[in-house]
């Protein structure tokens, strides 16, 4: 496990997680919302982010996706066919919608006009309609191309994890391993 993709909808707890890893393995971290989102919630060029222009012009993603180590959170569908080519683990946490829209409801409530160490500075946490309606049909439009690309990619391991007890089961079986 050098290369690690923590993906699933918004609210699943992508960054908690890829923290945790990075925790146990020590391997460098990478949120990619601190690298996609700019100061005041404004998106990044897509060029810099999107992996269907690497032949013509390293991207960002494509030189981190070059090193030897790392965990990346996030689901940017731009670049996530170069990151699963390039991973050898990926943790896909599929929760279910209601779960996501919830905690990230709840995240809004705690957190509102704070910014998140996972999001870049300047992006603090706020109620955005759009927001929502990409978590409410995340699985229904995103679900069914996401196991596609994990099935195509068979030198993964695949640790896909239904709801938060899964995954609290699976970290604590790691911590009795190590």
């Amino acid at each position: 496990m050098k290369r690690v993709l923590v993906i699933g909808c918004s609210g699943a707890g992508k960054s908690t997680l890829a923290r945790q890893l990075n925790e146990r393995t020590g391997l460098p971290l990478i949120h990619l919302d601190r690298l996609f989102w700019k100061p005041g919630w404004e998106q990044s060029d897509i060029l810099e982010f999107c992996d269907c222009f690497a032949s013509f012009r390293r991207n960002r993603i494509a030189t981190l996706c070059d090193s030897d180590e790392w965990i990346m959170d996030g689901s940017y569908f731009s670049n996530l066919s170069l990151r699963l080519l390039r991973a050898d683990t990926v943790f896909y946490l599929d929760y279910p919608t209601h779960l996501c829209f919830r905690r990230v409801l709840q995240r809004i409530a705690t957190g509102y006009g704070r910014d998140r160490p996972s999001c870049a500075e300047g992006c603090p946490e706020r109620f955005d309609w759009e927001f929502m309606q990409y978590i409410w049909t995340f699985r229904k439009k995103r679900r069914e191309h996401i196991l596609m690309l994990l099935d195509r990619n068979k030198h993964l391991t695949l640790r896909r994890f239904s709801h938060p007890r899964e995954l609290a089961q699976y970290l604590k079986q790691l911590e009795s391993i190590g």
